[in-house]
């Protein structure tokens, strides 16, 4: 398999919507990742998706609304998290549980058009956390979302991609190029003028 890439967060935007309307228009009063590892009971209703403003001043990317929905991570038998990676519905009970087990079916090659980024480096199992759902990357409520994401290596930076999520070379889930025809589309990569 090919060597990853990366692509930075100036570039990305996920479909909102995805998660239905948004229900908070602020963020939550200890932020979006108050604790490291989560939370061990959930401090908001799971599914809660919070719209926010990013002003793009300064070191916060891209001007545009971000939304993060609250929802409740397993480690999918011990693989662990990291910022800025995908995590996609693992659970056929619990719709409101995401993980990162590159391996599990829910990753094939149509992609999940539930996919959404983590926020937070060592989310603990079961733990409920914020995780980045739709528009611009959250830059000036969450530090480290700016920057590169991983991806594979099917990028080029003149050309408009559909982002859909599959499997990358380094055993983790990333943001792939989407053909748009049989894969699950969550966002685009905008051109870099060349």
């Amino acid at each position: 398999m090919a060597t990853d890439k990366t692509l930075d967060s100036n570039r990305l935007f996920l479909l909102p919507g995805r998660f239905g309307p948004a229900k908070m228009f602020k963020p939550p009063r200890d932020g979006f990742v108050p604790l490291a590892a989560g939370n061990t009971e959930a401090m908001f209703r799971p599914g809660t998706v919070c719209q926010v403003y990013n002003n793009g001043a300064g070191a916060y990317g891209i001007e545009g609304f971000s939304e993060l929905v609250y929802l409740q991570y397993d480690d999918g038998g011990g693989f662990t998290s990291a910022a800025k990676e995908v995590s996609v519905p693992g659970s056929d009970t619990l719709w409101f549980q995401v993980q990162n087990d590159h391996d599990d079916g829910t990753v094939d090659a149509t992609g999940n058009p539930h996919a959404v980024v983590t926020l937070s480096a060592a989310l603990a199992d079961t733990n409920f956390a914020w995780f980045w759902c739709g528009g611009v990357s959250p830059e000036q409520y969450v530090t480290g979302m700016g920057g590169t994401f991983q991806t594979d290596n099917s990028f080029a930076n003149t050309t408009d991609l559909n982002l859909a999520c599959g499997k990358l070379s380094a055993d983790t889930i990333g943001l792939i190029a989407g053909d748009g025809a049989t894969e699950a589309h969550i966002g685009m990569a905008l051109a870099i003028a060349s």
